[in-house]
């Protein structure tokens, strides 16, 4: 069966305050990445799942993150014209990855 695939894109700018981010950089030498291989490049992955099936699953970060998920992140995406305004959209899945310089 073949569909119609269709990709969409939004940008937002500063979607995440820098306090947020600070917040989070502060915490990166406590937090257990995983150091998965990477699916592209065989590399780390660093990376840290914090929000799975819709659940926040790590509450350090759910700490440092909740209120602009669920302030901007969440309402930017529900108020665009990609979701039908009877949506009841949720983050199912999020992660923290950490690249290098």
């Amino acid at each position: 069966v073949e569909t119609d695939a269709v990709a969409h894109l939004i940008r937002a700018k500063k979607l995440i305050p820098d306090e947020v981010l600070n917040q989070a950089r502060q915490m990166l030498p406590r937090l257990k990445l995983d150091l998965d291989p990477d699916s592209v490049d065989g590399h780390p992955t660093f990376e840290i799942q914090w929000i799975y099936e819709g659940k926040y699953t790590h509450a350090k970060l759910e700490g440092v993150f909740r209120d602009t998920i669920e302030t901007k992140l969440v309402p930017m995406i529900r108020n665009s014209p990609l979701m039908p305004k009877t949506s009841d959209l949720v983050l199912c899945q999020a992660l923290l990855r950490v690249y290098e310089d």
